[in-house]
């Protein structure tokens, strides 16, 4: 006998559809406050360690890039940044961002500079002026104004170092998963 009390009925349907409009309103206020949020973080990217996952909350192509800049400054900085009390650790460091080949080729260079370093009690820095990345092609190219210091005089050497690497397993020691797998470190005249 529904058809007897249509304004009992159009009431219950009022009410129904005025709860209806408050939860979708409610809902439609709090995903415009999770939205943006959520956006600020970026998406989540996986990375895989040693011996776990983990999760990062960047954007994928800043990830890479990020990546490639911390590694870069991390191998410039193994290079050409020691002193007489830290050359075997940056030596050693180094071991870790390139192959063995380009390790051999930079041998002779680096017992050059370990002799004047602990003879001249010499010590070396650089001066990043500006990288550029091709990830596509793997490649870096860096300017470098490399600083010797022997004693209480100092030469500046403008470098361009041009790098070609290739994917390695991540590790403590590398936590770039990039190796170099071609050096040349040019000087600019």
């Amino acid at each position: 006998m529904d058809y007897l009390k249509p304004i009992e009925n159009l009431k219950q349907t009022i009410a129904h559809y005025r709860l209806t409009t408050f939860i979708l309103s409610g809902l439609l206020g709090l995903l415009l406050l999770v939205l943006p949020m959520t956006l600020q973080e970026g998406n989540p990217v996986i990375v895989q360690n040693d011996d776990s996952i983990a999760l990062a909350k960047k954007e994928p192509w800043k990830l890479s890039i990020q990546r490639l800049e911390k590694f870069t400054t991390s191998y410039l900085s193994s290079r050409f940044e020691w002193s007489e009390q830290n050359f075997s650790q940056q030596q050693e460091m180094l071991k870790d961002y390139v192959s063995e080949r380009v390790y051999q080729r930079l041998k002779d260079s680096l017992s050059a500079l370990e002799s004047v370093a602990r003879s001249q009690h010499a010590r070396s820095f650089y001066v990043l002026e500006g990288i550029g990345l091709s990830n596509e092609k793997h490649k870096i190219e860096a300017k470098v104004t490399r600083i010797l210091r022997i004693q209480n005089l100092a030469v500046a050497t403008p470098l361009t170092v041009q790098i070609e690497y290739r994917e390695c397993a991540i590790s403590n020691k590398n936590p770039y998963g990039i190796e170099i797998a071609s050096l040349e470190e040019l000087e600019v005249h």
